[in-house]
């Protein structure tokens, strides 16, 4: 057998027992060894897989890829055998061991040839559809046979990679747009759960118009699960309950790009922090007034004490317009006996003890009671007879619902008096006061004694006087008219 006999021998041995066993032959054989040891994840090495002098390149670019994407089967030669006769053959060997060819024909050197791999309409006319190593076989056609001109691999896989991230909602006030990343969350915020999906082989964005994810990237918290949406970041938002289970929760997202690729993250496992949720902070008013609803500040002991109390879920509801899991039970709104709401007050003064939540000196503990007419929680308070004279009494009042752990809230009311009406004061005439006079009492009551005689003695005879006056025949004087009506009286 010559020698070209030989060689080609010795190819076709290694051909028909690659990826089983390596047929040594020489100098070739150690060569096509060398070629399975230097396999690695990123492909083969262009060098250690090239036989034919004339190649200097065989490799699949990307060498890594998911499934039903595409690479580029590349051939690069930097001499010919002449005009003609540059005509290579590759075959890609699937992981079920089914094969798909496609040729390379030369008019130049140096020069690249590329043939897509992975669709079905050109080239090599077959899908990407298995995970695993494809093998990759480039040949050398003379004309009459094939020989071996080089080795390489394309490897596939099904893995999406995900980078979640967690966003709390805007601050409408300031801007709608800005999210910022946060771990821990109020009842009653928006959580707003998503990520990124990117293809495990080349890294590339998971987007709507790079595949079929649309509808496939589903994201889950506390029990609803919702479509994410608007990639490249695929997200959706949730609102908070106000009786949502508080500690540490976690997301769920999980992504299909419909091509057969799949991946998923959940919060709370490396590399991704957990998130939680904690009891929120309820809003609370209040008012002081008296028993006909007047407000003040001013009690009298026998007096009524009204107290008017407003508690309100934080208005967080009223400026975002991502759905609310529970419509009929929106989150904004007052806190009503439906929610297990319970209003208490304790009113006292001197020192507040923060911890136990009393006054040092308690004038009276309070349970309120809700009125739906207005939304407002009340209680009033008859003020004892007997109470002392208070000048800062002043009332904090607690509210809590029946979450679990409770919402809470609380208030100091505005501080108030109670003080008895002041006694009416006996006023006393100075002494000095007589003394201007210049007189002395006795002096002023003798004086006005001789004033009522002297005035008695005039009228006596102003009297006597009239009685002596002579009478007229012709008319009658006015005086006379007088004395007449004296002695019929």
């Amino acid at each position: 057998m010559d020698q070209k006999a030989k060689g080609t021998d010795d190819m076709t041995a290694v051909h028909r027992d690659f990826g089983v066993c390596v047929r040594t032959g020489g100098r070739l054989g150690a060569l096509l060894l060398a070629v399975v040891l230097l396999g690695n994840w990123g492909g083969w090495s262009a060098s250690a897989g090239i036989v034919d002098s004339h190649v200097l390149r065989f490799e699949a670019a990307p060498s890594y890829i998911n499934l039903n994407k595409t690479t580029s089967i590349e051939v690069e030669i930097g001499t010919t055998y002449g005009a003609g006769l540059d005509n290579y053959r590759v075959t890609v060997t699937a992981p079920d061991g089914t094969t798909a060819s496609a040729w390379y024909n030369f008019t130049a050197a140096p020069q690249t040839l590329g043939r897509i791999y992975g669709n079905v309409s050109a080239d090599f006319m077959t899908a990407v559809d298995q995970v695993g190593t494809y093998d990759l076989q480039l040949e050398y056609w003379d004309g009459a046979a094939f020989t071996l001109a080089g080795m390489s691999e394309l490897r596939t896989t099904n893995q999406l990679r995900i980078v979640l991230v967690i966003r709390s909602g805007s601050n409408p006030f300031i801007d709608r747009h800005t999210c910022p990343v946060a771990q821990e969350f109020l009842r009653g915020a928006k959580f707003l759960g998503g990520g990124y999906v990117y293809y495990a082989s080349t890294g590339e964005a998971v987007t709507s118009a790079n595949s079929n994810a649309l509808g496939n990237v589903t994201g889950a918290f506390l029990g609803i699960t919702r479509a994410l949406k608007a990639p490249p970041l695929w997200h959706h938002a949730w609102k908070l309950p106000w009786n949502a289970p508080t500690g540490s929760q976690r997301f769920y997202l999980n992504a299909s790009d419909g091509m057969g690729n799949f991946g998923s993250a959940v919060t709370g496992t490396a590399p991704f922090p957990r998130v939680a949720i904690v009891p929120d902070t309820l809003v609370v008013t209040s008012r002081i007034m008296n028993g006909t609803g007047g407000e003040t500040v001013t009690f009298a002991p026998g007096d009524t004490l009204r107290l008017e109390v407003e508690v309100l879920y934080d208005d967080k509801d009223a400026h975002e317009t991502e759905d609310d899991p529970n419509p009929v039970d929106p989150y904004n709104g007052p806190l009503t006996p439906t929610r297990g709401g319970q209003v208490r007050a304790h009113l006292g003064w001197g020192v507040y003890n923060a911890t136990l939540g009393v006054f040092a000196d308690e004038l009276v503990n309070l349970t309120l009671s809700y009125n739906a007419a207005t939304s407002t929680w009340s209680a009033t308070y008859p003020i004892p007879a007997n109470t002392q004279n208070l000048t800062t009494v002043q009332g904090v009042i607690m509210a809590s619902d029946g979450a679990s752990p409770a919402n809470t809230g609380s208030v100091f009311s505005t501080q108030f008096s109670i003080r008895a009406p002041p006694e009416p004061e006996v006023i006393e005439v100075p002494r000095d006061v007589l003394r201007s006079t210049g007189l002395e009492l006795p002096v002023v009551a003798g004086l006005a004694i001789l004033l009522l005689i002297v005035g008695l003695g005039l009228g006596v005879a102003a009297s006597r006087r009239r009685k002596g006056a002579p009478k007229s025949e012709d008319k009658p004087k006015e005086s006379d008219s007088i004395d007449e009506w004296e002695e019929q009286k």
